[in-house]
C-alpha cells in the first residue's frame, strides 16, 4: 500500500476549505479535523496558515507549468511562438485557449484556488496582490508581448497589441466567472469561446493574401 502523503493530503483539504469558507473563515483546527489528524501534526509539516497558502501558490504555479507542457504550447522566445501560431492559424489558437480556459474553469487543484483567491482579495491586500498578479498583469502582459510578435510577423494587422490583449483575456476571463459551477453547460461555454476567438482574429488578422510568410 503507498503510503499516506499528509503534507499533499492538508493541501487539499486546506484548500478545499478555504474556498468553501474563506482564508480568514478557516482554522487550522478546521484543516486538522478535515484530514483526521492532530492540529500540532500539522505543525510538522507547515509552520502555520500563511504557510499553507504560499505553498498553495507555488503548487498552483507548478501545475500550470504542467498543465501548459502538456497541451502543448508553442515553445520558445514571442518571436518563435508568434511564427508558430502564424503558421497554424486560429485552429493552434483555439486548442490553447479551450485547455487553458477548462483549466482554471474544472480543475481540481486551478478552480478551488482562483475562487478562494477572488474573495479574499477584498480582505487581504497581499492576496489581492497575488490575485493581480496571476489572473490579471502576468496574462495581460504575456498576450500582449505575443500579440506584438505576431503583430511584427505579419499574422495581425497593425493595433495597440496591449489593448489587444484587453479585448482577448477579459471575455475569456468572465466566462470562467459566468459557467464555474455549471459543469452541465461545458459544451455551451467552449461553444462561446470558440465564437470569441473567431470574431477577435475577424477583426485583427490580416486576409491571408496580405501576410508574411512567418
Amino acid at each position: 500500500m503507498a503510503k499516506r502523503d499528509t503534507k499533499s493530503i492538508i493541501l487539499e483539504s486546506a484548500l478545499q476549505l478555504f474556498s468553501e469558507q474563506g482564508f480568514h473563515g478557516t482554522s487550522m483546527r478546521d484543516i486538522a479535523q478535515a484530514v483526521g489528524i492532530r492540529e500540532s501534526s500539522i505543525y510538522k509539516h507547515f509552520s502555520g496558515k500563511q504557510d499553507i497558502f504560499h505553498s498553495l501558490v507555488t503548487e498552483m504555479d507548478r501545475r500550470y507549468e504542467e498543465k501548459a507542457a502538456s497541451i502543448p504550447l508553442p515553445q520558445g522566445d514571442f518571436f518563435s511562438v508568434a511564427r508558430q501560431y502564424a503558421a497554424a492559424g486560429l485552429d493552434l489558437i483555439e486548442q490553447s485557449a479551450q485547455a487553458l480556459f477548462l483549466f482554471y474553469l474544472k480543475d481540481p487543484y486551478a478552480a478551488p484556488l482562483r475562487r478562494m483567491l477572488t474573495t479574499e482579495q477584498f480582505r487581504d491586500p497581499s492576496v489581492k496582490d497575488i490575485f493581480r498578479k496571476i489572473y490579471i498583469e502576468s496574462a495581460l502582459q504575456n498576450q500582449s508581448q505575443l500579440f506584438e510578435a505576431m503583430i511584427q510577423v505579419g499574422y495581425f494587422r497593425e493595433a495597440d497589441s496591449e489593448i489587444m490583449a484587453l479585448q482577448f483575456f477579459s471575455p475569456i476571463f468572465l466566462l470562467i466567472y459566468k459557467y464555474d459551477g455549471y459543469p452541465e453547460q461545458e459544451a455551451k461555454a467552449l461553444q462561446e469561446l470558440k465564437r470569441h476567438l473567431e470574431q477577435f482574429e475577424k477583426i485583427y488578422a490580416r486576409p491571408p493574401m496580405e501576410r508574411k510568410e512567418p
